[in-house]
């Protein structure tokens, strides 16, 4: 069954609303120019009420390990997020399992991501606006002729509505969606949450 994260948390009743309808993990970002921003005090807060069950995923743009580990041992995260555009080199420093995130124009930018050596991919839509939350739909075909070899997510526009037809595409590991799930900017759409998750579960 596929996987699911909802991004972009921000408040208590987004977090539980997704719990409740059966999300895998929530991710937070610590990018100070992102409208979803979090900070470390507000995500620990929301992360120590949650079940152990549910994965804990912060999302960090060319931010340097250090403070990677600082807050991810403050929130007590299960995983970091790399969505900028760090070099392979910064793995040797963070202590928290990795998923490394692609910003995906062609096939070329799904094959570079084999210079990593992380658990998980994340292949996203680009966009000249900024990394992740853009509601640009990420070009499927690209996956399709180039599969990566490693467990990845996909994310980039995906909805209640289109979130069936990319998994039985292109078969992900998981789905992430932030922006689509919205009814504002950083403020989930509870009966979108449940939605999405229904759908991505049963595709």
């Amino acid at each position: 069954m596929t996987k699911v994260k909802i991004c972009g948390i921000t408040s208590l009743r987004d977090a539980w609303t997704a719990v409740d309808a059966g999300v895998d993990a929530l991710g937070f970002v610590f990018y100070a120019k992102s409208p979803r921003r979090a900070t470390a005090l507000e995500a620990r807060a929301i992360i120590r009420t949650l079940p152990p069950m549910v994965s804990t995923v912060g999302v960090f743009v060319n931010e340097s390990a250090e403070v990677i580990n600082e807050i991810s041992g403050f929130c007590k995260l299960s995983m970091v997020q790399l969505h900028g555009e760090e070099k392979p080199q910064i793995l040797s420093g963070i202590k928290s399992p990795v998923m490394k995130a692609f910003s995906v124009r062609n096939a070329s930018d799904v094959t570079s991501a084999s210079g990593w050596r992380v658990p998980l991919y994340l292949f996203d839509a680009f966009s000249s606006s900024g990394p992740g939350g853009t509601g640009k739909r990420l070009p499927l075909a690209a996956l399709k002729s180039s599969p990566p070899g490693v467990p990845f997510f996909v994310a980039g526009g995906l909805t209640p509505v289109n979130v069936a037809s990319v998994i039985r595409q292109v078969h992900p590991f998981g789905v992430d969606a932030s922006s689509g799930l919205e009814s504002a900017p950083g403020w989930k759409d509870a009966l979108k949450i449940k939605k999405f998750i229904r759908a991505a579960k049963l595709a």
